[in-house]
């Protein structure tokens, strides 16, 4: 019984927590919703507002240079034509014919190569009276949002005329809006019917909260870009260079005070240049003068020495009397000196041989008995192993 109430008790709180969660479920959910519907209002509104930018008189919208004409499928079935790319093809034309636009740029999806809008539009165009060299095809106009957007980054379009229906125009040129375009809308007329009235009424509010999201929070691009396209006598974009367009500062030209300077630096360089040769030639002249003297004062001590030989003596030159006279005596004490060492020498020599054999020393014994006595003195260092047989010196 115990375990029966616990078992209750324990179910109790299970569905009162599992309540109380689908209840917070519930309030999420249901906060979730009013957002969404007040974001839907207000996307709706905001878009709604371009309505003041559209016009159904020809003559009263702005002239543009270029019209967008946005495509849609040219059959609403086999063999059924679609009442909406007929009006549009309509309007294009009589904004042409009336001079408000000078080209058309038929903007649409070409995924499939059985699906051609813009194939399809220009044929329309043709046989409207629209010259086929005033209009332009976009094959990658997918979307709205694409063909508005290619515009401006392919077609290099900053003002233009969006040409569709009005609930169509009032999307577009929120789109062009966000994208920094000036554009204006051209209202082609709607098909009746409720029912297609209500279809594309229907359809148009989905597509409206998905462009607020694309604009403002994906910021979404198209499929494809490409290069840039050519409409009419436009010029087209200059590639990004980084040469300078032109000069930022003029060219500096050398002035007066320039010129003068390097004038008197050049001037000064030849004076320098000027005194370095004169200095080397008076060098070259001086040693040229010294070895002149040189070479005299050599030739007159030459000629002294000469005289002197001979016995003569000079008294204009550097030796006085008194010299030349203690030359002569000295030269007669020396020829004096010369004949007694000759005589002494010659008794020496007799008196050796009348004193016999035992008197007489032969030169070259001697020299013999002297070099076996240095060589009995000579004893070999040490570690050095002399020429001969190393026994002997042991």
């Amino acid at each position: 019984m115990r375990n029966k109430t616990q078992s209750e008790q324990e179910q109790k709180v299970f569905n009162t927590d599992f309540s109380r969660f689908a209840a917070a479920l519930l309030y999420i959910a249901a906060v979730i919703v009013l957002l969404f519907m007040i974001f839907s209002v207000l996307a709706i509104c905001r878009i709604s507002s371009y309505a003041f930018r559209t016009y159904d008189s020809v003559e009263a919208i702005p002239y543009h240079r270029v019209g967008l004409l946005l495509g849609t499928s040219p059959m609403q079935a086999p063999g059924v034509p679609n009442g909406y790319f007929t009006a549009r093809i309509k309007a294009a034309a009589d904004l042409y014919h009336a001079h408000k636009i000078d080209y058309i740029l038929a903007s649409g999806d070409n995924r499939a190569l059985s699906y051609n809008e813009p194939r399809e539009m220009r044929r329309a165009l043709e046989k409207e009276g629209v010259p086929d060299s005033r209009i332009v095809l976009d094959y990658a106009g997918i979307r709205t949002l694409d063909s508005v957007k290619r515009a401006n980054a392919v077609f290099m379009l900053k003002d233009m005329t969006v040409i569709s229906q009005g609930f169509h125009n009032e999307r577009a040129l929120f789109i062009a809006d966000a994208d920094g375009i000036s554009a204006d809308g051209f209202n082609a007329s709607e098909p009746g019917g409720a029912f297609s009235y209500i279809k594309v009424r229907f359809r148009e509010f989905f597509a409206r909260i998905r462009c607020v999201l694309d604009v403002y929070l994906l910021d979404t691009g198209p499929h494809f870009y490409g290069e840039p396209v050519k409409i009419g006598n436009i010029s087209l974009p200059v590639p990004r260079t980084n040469k300078p367009v032109k000069l930022t500062s003029k060219e500096k030209q050398i002035s007066d005070s320039a010129t003068v300077l390097a004038e008197e630096r050049k001037a000064e360089e030849e004076r320098q240049a000027e005194l370095a040769r004169k200095a080397v030639q008076d060098r070259f002249n001086a040693q040229a003068a010294q070895g002149a003297g040189d070479q005299a004062g050599n030739q007159a001590g030459y000629d002294a020495d000469q005289q002197l030989s001979r016995g003569e003596c000079d008294t204009s030159s550097d030796l006085s009397k008194a010299d030349c006279q203690g030359l002569e005596q000295s030269e007669a004490v020396s020829d004096f000196a010369q004949d007694e060492a000759q005589r002494e020498a010659a008794s020496n020599a007799a008196n050796s041989l009348n004193e016999g054999d035992s008197t007489y020393i032969d030169p070259h014994s001697v020299r013999n008995d002297q070099q076996e006595s240095r060589n009995q003195k000579k004893v070999p260092r040490r570690g050095i192993t002399p020429h001969g047989d190393p026994w002997d010196y042991y």
